[in-house]
């Protein structure tokens, strides 16, 4: 009698626990856009998008695809928060799987903020991993509630803040009308950027491959962290193959597009004003042509 008692609790912890779980998920897929997104992104099947956007959370928020698309180039971000290089490859690989080819690749890079996107340790993204690697066994050593936990912050500042609820993500972007001014001062660096990853390289392999135009870009960051490297320069991938990076990063260049007192909703991160202008330029001066003012 004891025995079946006990098991009847352990069935009951299990349910409540799986209840839970099941509930905090279904709290994700309804209100957290960048879970939806990811969702939404990895069931692509027969799109026929001509740019797609690849990077960070400085690429999620810098680079306007509704504007591409309302000039005729059909756009989407794939960017993720928090993203590495080996996350873009896994998302390129499995779109080139089920759709057409784009004409462009975009790859936004954040030596701004540090060589997160670049690191010679690839680290995994939980959500790209849920959805493009479903694993029954990883879901129950890790269930949602724990690695899903920061997008429950998120969700929180949807609830408790304006800006957030303004915010929306449209076509992979996220989009923000929030307004920090960047204060910072320029320090005029000039530090050589290593861009050697095999990860890197192989997406560089797959688009000749395939033929698609890729372009890899700096995005700028705040005017502290901005630098004196060229607009446009030779960078080296691996030992024997080399490619063009367009260097948004670039102090001079920058400052004549963005404005530090409108353009930024965070440090490092453009608002939807700063990417709107970056975008712009990048359709008249790269994927237009291939001039600098």
């Amino acid at each position: 009698m004891h025995m079946k008692k006990f098991l009847q609790k352990c069935a009951a912890v299990f349910f409540i626990i799986v209840g839970i779980n099941l509930l905090a998920f279904a709290m994700l897929l309804l209100c957290s856009p960048g879970f939806k997104k990811i969702r939404e992104s990895s069931a692509f099947r027969n799109e026929d998008f001509d740019l797609l956007v690849f990077g960070n959370s400085m690429a999620l928020d810098g680079i306007d695809t509704e504007y591409l698309a309302q000039n005729g180039i059909n756009t989407y971000d794939f960017a993720v928060a928090g993203g590495h290089i080996s996350t873009a490859l896994v998302q390129l690989e499995e779109y080139l799987k089920y759709n057409k080819k784009p004409r462009t690749v975009f790859v936004g890079f954040s030596s701004a903020t540090g060589g997160s996107l670049m690191n010679k340790v690839p680290h995994t993204n939980p959500e790209i991993e849920f959805f493009y690697h479903p694993s029954f066994r990883e879901n129950v050593l890790n269930p949602a509630p724990v690695n899903f936990r920061w997008l429950y912050v998120e969700m929180l500042k949807i609830v408790v803040s304006k800006d957030h609820r303004n915010s929306k993500i449209v076509r992979g972007q996220w989009r923000s009308p929030k307004t920090i001014p960047d204060t910072s001062v320029f320090q005029g660096k000039k530090s050589p950027i290593d861009y050697k990853n095999p990860y890197l390289a192989k997406i560089v392999n797959i688009c000749e491959k395939h033929r698609i135009r890729l372009i890899l870009a700096e995005l700028p960051g705040a005017n502290k962290n901005r630098d004196k490297l060229p607009f446009k320069y030779e960078i080296a991938v691996s030992d024997s193959q080399k490619a063009t990076i367009y260097n948004f990063n670039n102090y001079e260049v920058s400052s004549k597009i963005i404005d530090a007192s409108t353009d930024f909703l965070a440090p490092d991160h453009l608002n939807e004003k700063g990417a709107k202008k970056i975008t712009a330029y990048l359709l008249q001066h790269i994927i237009k042509g291939d001039n600098v003012d």
